[in-house]
């Protein structure tokens, strides 16, 4: 397992999880998580606002978390693949907020030959994530559900281009007049 251990002080962080109701929410002041090689949550660790300490281990005990809110920035689970959403998953920092989300996933692996494996994605308001790096999913999902909004349309002028600055830049101006 990989174990992640952020504390922030400064601020309250917190945890997202599915229940059967929606979704409900965990705030404490340190955070740690532990992930198998596959992405699943193997531990969790957090003190509460109370300062009590928290462990949790195992398939059995742990929420279905989606997002962590640690330091000032939000870690999300996303699929290793968007055509298999059920499958292996990874956490990926969310570099856009709002009403899409975006999220950027790197992992380079080996010591003298480097293989660099990235994921760059958009979360839909319907909760399907697709590959901003895939013309299917450009052309097929994210242009037209872009296009939808008059104030965008009316508002951007440059091209769909999957390049990661202008992209980010593109979904943050969508974010900012499209509600």
């Amino acid at each position: 397992m990989v174990a992640v251990s952020l504390h922030a002080h400064s601020q309250t962080n917190y945890f997202v999880y599915r229940t059967d109701a929606g979704t409900d929410t965990i705030f404490a002041k340190n955070i740690g998580y532990e992930v198998t090689a596959q992405g699943y949550l193997g531990k969790i660790t957090y003190i509460d606002l109370e300062g009590k300490i928290w462990e949790m281990e195992g398939k059995k005990n742990l929420k279905n978390v989606e997002t962590f809110f640690i330091g000032g920035g939000w870690t999300d689970k996303i699929p290793q693949k968007t055509s298999k959403p059920d499958s292996y998953v990874r956490w990926a920092s969310r570099i856009v907020d709002g009403k899409l989300k975006v999220n950027y996933y790197s992992h380079s692996i080996g010591n003298s030959f480097t293989s660099n494996f990235t994921k760059f994605y958009i979360k839909l308001p319907d909760g399907v994530f697709y590959d901003i790096q895939k013309s299917r999913d450009m052309k097929e999902h994210i242009i037209p559900f872009l296009k939808q909004c008059e104030a965008f349309n009316a508002a951007y002028k440059g091209d769909f281009d999957d390049e990661f600055n202008k992209f980010v830049k593109m979904i943050q101006l969508y974010n900012s007049v499209c509600k």
